[in-house]
């Protein structure tokens, strides 16, 4: 009997550590398994951070190329287009509207005319400071800026730091177009301004901050913690997408201006270079000669030689319009008026080529 009765405790003392060992088994395949499914839900969360991330690094690089030529574009015509039109008007005097419906426009010029002429002999000086100042290479940075900012007088100003308390969202638009441009910021750090850039509304720097939790994170991390972090990946995914929508936005009004630019700028030569003939009519003093010696009273010229003068005011005034305005608000957004300014712009440019100019 007591065989028996030892015999059974056995059998249970066996069956109790089968069923002990079988339980460590499987909570040992439950972990090995938990750790398996976090590895694949982190891997997930890096490949579609990492997915949004290039794609937003592609566009970034192509706005920063549009932003590039706008800028090239603008610093040209201000010398070119604005400067040449600023000296040969400056060759007349007593220059007033005819009451022609054609230039109407002209009289919604804050400040007259004469104001318009000292805005825009400003901005021609300071953009061949800015070209003189670097040798004729512009660098990256300049260009954006003089591509985003409404006045390359602004820009030149607010980069020289002489003026950034003045400009209130100067630091943070420089801040953005260091990331734009691939500066400091890209590579994680916080941009020219020492701030945190913003596009469309959304803050970089805590994008890029996920992706660098996720990289840094360990496959063994439990799989609870893995999910968080994929709910992370897809939001800053979602944000990233939105940024990238704000770029492609940017790249496509940057065109817009540019486009318009150059198509405007020859035409407007030709009226510039029609008002210096005028004025070697009336001196004798050839239109390619720096000499202005005395001024032709505007008074005194034929009607068609009036319409000639009124009409480059016109066409100075839109593409001042047109490259005075800026691209980004001081919050990093597009400006809301840029895209009604260039339609403006177009319809100018529309009338003008209707009269054969």
């Amino acid at each position: 009997m007591k065989k028996r009765r030892g015999s059974i405790t056995a059998t249970l003392l066996i069956a109790g550590v089968v069923a002990l060992t079988g339980w460590g088994v499987k909570e040992g395949v439950d972990a090995h398994d938990n750790n398996k499914q976090a590895e694949i839900v982190r891997q997930n969360a890096v490949y579609i951070y990492d997915t949004a991330k290039r794609s937003m690094e592609d566009q970034r690089i192509k706005t920063n190329t549009d932003l590039e030529q706008l800028g090239r574009s603008k610093l040209r015509s201000w010398t070119d287009d604005i400067g040449g039109f600023v000296k040969a008007f400056e060759k007349f005097k007593n220059v007033e509207l005819t009451g022609d419906g054609r230039f109407d426009e002209l009289s919604k010029v804050p400040g007259g005319i004469q104001q318009a002429l000292r805005d825009m002999r400003q901005n021609s000086l300071t953009a061949l400071q800015l070209i003189g100042g670097t040798g004729g290479a512009v660098g990256a940075g300049v260009l954006a800026g003089v591509a985003t900012t409404g006045s390359v007088v602004a820009f030149a100003s607010a980069s020289t730091g002489t003026a950034i308390a003045a400009l209130h969202g100067i630091a943070a638009t420089n801040a953005t177009l260091a990331w734009i441009g691939g500066g400091t910021l890209a590579a994680g750090g916080l941009g020219v301004a020492g701030g945190t850039a913003i596009l469309g509304g959304i803050f970089v720097a805590p994008i890029i901050a996920v992706g660098g939790a996720l990289l840094n994170s360990r496959a063994e991390a439990n799989l609870e913690k893995a999910r968080a972090y994929q709910a992370e990946a897809r939001s800053a995914a979602a944000e990233m997408r939105i940024i990238e929508t704000t770029l492609v936005n940017i790249s496509d009004l940057s065109r817009q201006c540019d486009d318009f630019i150059r198509e405007f700028s020859p035409r407007f030569q030709l009226v510039i270079r029609d008002m210096n003939a005028i004025y070697g009519r009336h001196t004798g003093i050839s239109y390619a000669s720096t000499q202005a010696s005395e001024q032709v009273d505007f008074r005194s010229l034929e009607r068609n030689e009036q319409y000639t003068l009124l009409t480059g005011c016109l066409m100075a005034e839109t593409l001042k319009k047109l490259m005075e305005a800026p691209l980004l608000t001081e919050k990093g957004e597009i400006d809301g008026q840029i895209r009604t300014i260039i339609s403006n712009c177009r319809d100018v440019s529309s009338q003008l080529r209707v009269q054969g100019i």
